[in-house]
């Protein structure tokens, strides 16, 4: 690799700023990757700027960051990058930026909404809650239980929807953990034929994971292991190291955090997982987006018990088209 930092006024493409964090991609004439082996001796250096104004000269970021953090991953020495960085960013000065609060997520009311797509040859289902913020003490529990619920191939809901029923290509589940509370969220594409029965099945693993169908020892054992034995994949490359860096800097998280991560998954019991199931995932809250062949789904759609009178049509803007009764009226 070069050892010359780019210089930054003539790549702006190559800088750019995301959740408060300034990334600089460090690389010789062309686009350059390193061999795994090269992993190892790879020395990571994060460079704290506090309360700075980024340069005009780079348009395409804010002009302004609060803490911001730069973060360098490749064959470079602290020595060797530090000097040079206090050169790049010699130029800029302390600012004073707002700190923003994070709200609360707002209540959440159980409903169904349909988005028409006429002749569609599938259903895209989005079933999901407000969930938890990435700081969250149960983060750990959580990842578990959602790899036994959706997070893998062998997952329950794929294995029900895609290997038993044969309904989709794919369907999963994901916890989106960010600084506030993000999206719990469970997907799939289906055939339009089998739209209602797709989302029957999804609500029943929902309800199962939380004790209608008990989490096994095994299914926990296997979930660890499928996280524990995927880990080092995630330290493949500089970019990803770099982006595992992110998450320490984003989130608060502790330096030692990825030297626990294993430690960590192991220690998660099946208690654990059956009360963060209990806690966290509602089917009284679900909300239901359906985007299929309206005039093909919607009696199936409203023939589930609950849901089914619940039913919103909207468009695809999310404005409301028919609601209550008037939603059951035929397509025109």
């Amino acid at each position: 690799m070069t050892n010359r930092v780019l210089d930054l006024s003539e790549s702006p493409a190559r800088l750019h700023a995301e959740n408060g964090l300034l990334h600089v991609e460090l690389a010789g004439a062309g686009r350059r990757t390193f061999p795994f082996s090269s992993v190892a001796a790879i020395v990571c250096g994060i460079l704290f700027l506090v309360a700075l104004v980024i340069a005009p000269l780079f348009g395409a970021v804010p002009a302004q960051a609060t803490a911001p953090a730069l973060i360098v991953v490749g064959d470079v020495t602290p020595d060797e990058i530090l000097p040079k960085l206090e050169r790049a960013f010699a130029s800029w000065k302390p600012a004073e930026v707002p700190s923003v609060a994070i709200p609360t997520a707002a209540g959440q009311r159980a409903g169904l909404y349909i988005v028409d797509r006429p002749g569609a040859a599938q259903s895209v289902i989005q079933i999901g809650q407000v969930g938890v913020e990435r700081t969250t003490p149960d983060y750990f529990p959580l990842l578990v239980l959602n790899t036994i619920l959706g997070g893998q191939f062998v997952s329950r809901v794929n294995l029900n929807l895609r290997e038993s029923k044969g309904y989709t290509y794919g369907a999963r589940t994901a916890f989106d953990f960010r600084r506030g509370a993000g999206p719990f969220i469970a997907s799939a594409g289906v055939f339009t034929g089998v739209t209602k029965e797709s989302v029957e099945e999804f609500l029943k693993e929902l309800r199962g994971v939380r004790g209608e169908i008990p989490i096994t020892p095994r299914e926990l054992e296997y979930a660890k292991q499928a996280l524990i034995r995927g880990f080092p994949r995630g330290f493949e490359t500089p970019g990803q190291i770099a982006a595992r860096l992110e998450d320490i800097v984003i989130y608060g998280l502790p330096d030692d955090y990825f030297n626990r991560y294993i430690e960590r998954v192991r220690a998660v019991t099946l208690d654990d997982v059956n009360r963060v199931a209990k806690r966290y995932l509602d089917p009284s809250r679900l909300t239901i987006l359906v985007v299929g062949d309206r005039r093909a789904i919607e009696a199936g759609l409203r023939s589930l018990p609950e849901l089914g009178t619940k039913i919103m049509v909207v468009d695809p803007e999310g404005r409301i088209v028919a609601s209550g009764e008037g939603a059951s009226e035929s397509p025109r």
